[in-house]
């Protein structure tokens, strides 16, 4: 069989090309309509460029300077920057630049400039090119030679503000000489709606099927009893359902221990809430168990939460998952708040804290959000079964594969932190003998994670040094 050659292999990257460059087209139509410059002084030459002693510019270009600033149009309707009352209550700016944003987002220092960024960025440079050319006193049109760096902020109560370092070129000279590039800094600012202009919707969602929550589970499971303890705490009703999908495994041995563990289930079941326990065979498997529990204890009205035996939550986290799941449009990963080793958490407490302190406080010394882990998820039977029927489940990161999934699928995957689901600190054993070298890296990873935090590691290091120097 004869294989047909592409004769010209620049045609993907044209279509590409094209494809790219209608949705900036998209994203820009959407942003230059609404973005202003901040006030009359939003548009200068950068301070490196700027010379007091240059004469007036008159027919050409001048190689050293240009007006100190340029008037713009000022938004009458954007709302005044909102004045902190202290240091907690500031805007952060994000740094960024032609290729990276800089600032701590998903645990990284630094991240690249691409998806909605790179197109909101782009699109704002071109509206501040716009903005250059507009004004009669620069005497020339430009075009943009490049983003030499930014800032952007969110305020709550006024819009996103942009304060861009644009470097341009006068097309008029037809020249491509970097002794004719200028910076200036363009502060625009899109603000939100004018709440005069804005429109109230209330929708009331009707409910109609029950919440199971699936806690997939292995014979040899030792969190199941805690889980349960923590579980009791709450008193749900009757549209609430516990479902454990325990895994018994394939020997005669395995299924002793899956039978011990169904005793003790029941020892902690209580009369207010509804707990069961469905078998499986075979070995731990949390997407199979998931979809098991979908298709055989629940229906297409159901809202299932999917989590593991390590977590801890209270009825308000029900709530918040009924109210923001979405059949066939939107699923919830929330973020559980991870708890540091009980024990480094007051031993490592600073001189002057109490040591008892409470351990599911939301604070430094007591642990952490973990970002990464995608190991919770609520959304309806069906959303679930139409992502798990047919698909490959044992996965060393079963959480990830899921979230890329609905990805995929065009589903609205809504990740937040969520304060009333906790992940309990539980002891971890990583087997390189058992566990592939990614998943041991990882398991050694998580399990330094959950340690403690830096200050109280910090402290008992110390205090073990000086410890021991007392002994010797």
């Amino acid at each position: 069989m004869k294989l047909l050659k592409c004769k010209n292999p620049n045609i993907p990257r044209i279509i590409g090309g094209i494809l790219l460059g209608f949705f900036s087209r998209i994203v820009y139509e959407q942003v230059a309509s609404t973005t202003r410059l901040t006030n009359k002084k939003s548009l200068s030459l950068a301070q490196d460029q700027q010379d007091a002693n240059c004469p007036p510019c008159q027919q050409e270009v001048c190689p050293k300077c240009l007006p100190e600033s340029v008037t713009g149009t000022v938004p009458t309707d954007a709302l005044p920057v909102y004045k902190p009352k202290g240091m907690y209550e500031v805007t952060r700016w994000l740094y960024f630049d032609e290729n990276n944003v800089y600032d701590i987002i998903n645990e990284e220092p630094k991240v690249a400039l691409n998806g909605h960024w790179r197109e909101d960025i782009k699109a704002v440079s071109q509206v501040g090119l716009e903005y250059i050319n507009a004004n009669k006193m620069l005497g020339h049109s430009w075009a943009l030679v490049s983003l030499k760096n930014g800032y952007m902020r969110t305020d709550s109560l006024r819009g996103t503000d942009y304060m861009l370092d644009l470097i341009v070129r006068p097309t008029t000279l037809n020249s491509t000489k970097s002794v004719y590039d200028r910076t200036f800094r363009v502060r625009m600012v899109h603000p939100f709606e004018n709440i005069d202009n804005s429109r109230s919707i209330s929708v009331r969602k009707e409910i109609q099927g029950k919440i199971k929550i699936i806690v997939p589970t292995s014979y040899k499971s030792t969190n199941v009893e805690n889980f349960l303890d923590g579980y009791n705490k709450g008193n749900y009703d009757d549209q609430i359902e516990l479902i454990f999908m325990l895994f018994i495994g394939n020997q005669l041995e395995e299924r002793k221990q899956a039978k011990a563990l169904l005793d003790r289930i029941s020892m902690k079941t209580n009369v207010k809430n509804i707990i069961k326990a469905v078998q499986i065979e075979g070995q731990y498997d949390f997407l199979k168990g998931i979809h098991y529990g979908a298709v055989k204890s629940a229906n297409s009205k159901d809202i299932i939460i999917a989590v593991n035996e390590e977590k801890e939550f209270s009825h308000q986290f029900l709530v918040h998952c009924r109210a923001i799941a979405e059949a066939g449009k939107r699923v919830y990963f929330p973020i559980a708040f991870e708890q540091y080793n009980p024990d480094v958490i007051e031993k490592g407490m600073p001189p002057g804290k109490p040591k008892n302190v409470n351990k599911k406080d939301h604070n430094k010394f007591t642990g952490y959000w973990s970002h990464d882990a995608h190991d919770s998820i609520c959304a309806y039977q069906a959303d679930f079964i139409s992502v798990l029927s047919g698909a490959t489940t044992n996965q060393e990161k079963p959480g990830t594969w899921l979230y890329d999934i609905f990805l995929r699928k065009g589903m609205d995957v809504f990740a937040a932190v969520e304060p009333h689901l906790f992940r309990m600190h539980t002891a971890k054993t990583c087997d390189k003998i058992k566990l592939s070298a990614d998943a041991f890296q990882k398991c050694f990873i998580d399990k330094a994670k959950t340690l403690g935090s830096k200050p109280a590691l910090g402290i008992l290091y110390i205090t073990e040094i000086v410890q021991k120097k007392v002994k010797h």
